[in-house]
């Protein structure tokens, strides 16, 4: 049984890691009509549709419930246009996913250089 829209963005955004907030932003949409595809309490019309596509890396027709399986290609699947006029969220949310892909530790070890790092450039300042 096919699978409502909804059901496959919000499948798709966990899978990155990415909360509704942090997604809407990234995509370039409010963060309630995000949630409203989600839930199914909107449609998704036929100008974002592609859109959605194009970020999650699938096709159309895998978002619509007519392919049950897709290869889904990585975040960074950005056509040139998206780029140009959501390029903070996009790096934004592509660096949430690289962060994810992290072990725990390796997440201590990152998140003490950043900490170092900053305290380093604080103390030059002053």
């Amino acid at each position: 049984m096919a699978q409502h829209i909804g059901n496959r963005i919000t499948y798709l955004r966990e899978v990155r890691g990415l909360k509704i907030v942090e997604c809407a932003k990234a995509i370039g949409i409010h963060r309630a009509t995000l949630s409203a595809y989600e839930l199914g309490n909107r449609k998704v019309n036929s100008d974002w549709l592609p859109r959605l596509a194009n970020f999650f890396g699938v096709s159309a027709e895998y978002l619509l419930g007519m392919r049950e399986y897709e290869k889904i290609f990585p975040a960074h699947n950005f056509d040139e246009t998206f780029l140009e006029h959501n390029n903070e969220a996009v790096s934004n949310a592509e660096f949430y996913i690289m962060l994810n892909k992290l072990t725990p530790k390796q997440r201590i070890v990152l998140f003490n250089l950043v900490d170092e790092m900053t305290t380093r450039d604080k103390q030059q300042i002053t």
